[in-house]
């Protein structure tokens, strides 16, 4: 450990060993691409048409990556299922959420 009156003597210089990083703007649109929804982005986006869905439950699904990417399959392959439905299903369901949703009254279709 360096004492304090070694902190003056210390240089910090970058390593002469290490090429330079360059990143272009084609990279960064990929990386932005390739991320997912932000939850904030992801709840404003599944209260609304054609998810219309509860904001609990929008906010229990836009958490996590793998409930929203699964929700989103299920909805897309079953298109006759209104995504309330469905919503209530998988979190009141498959994952145990009990408490999500205001009340049984909101899905009553």
């Amino acid at each position: 450990m360096l004492s304090i009156s070694d902190l003056a003597n210390c240089r910090y210089l970058p390593d002469a060993d290490l090429p330079t990083v360059v990143i272009d703007d084609e990279f960064i649109q990929r990386a932005r691409e390739s991320l997912p929804p932000s939850s904030d982005i992801a709840t404003e986006t599944l209260i609304r048409p054609p998810y219309n869905l509860h904001p609990d439950y929008a906010r229990k699904l836009a958490v996590s990556t793998e409930l929203l990417s699964y929700f989103n399959a299920v909805v897309a392959g079953a298109k006759d299922l209104n995504p309330r439905s469905v919503a209530h299903w998988y979190l009141s369901y498959s994952i145990g959420a009990d408490d999500v949703g205001s009340s049984s009254a909101y899905f009553r279709l």
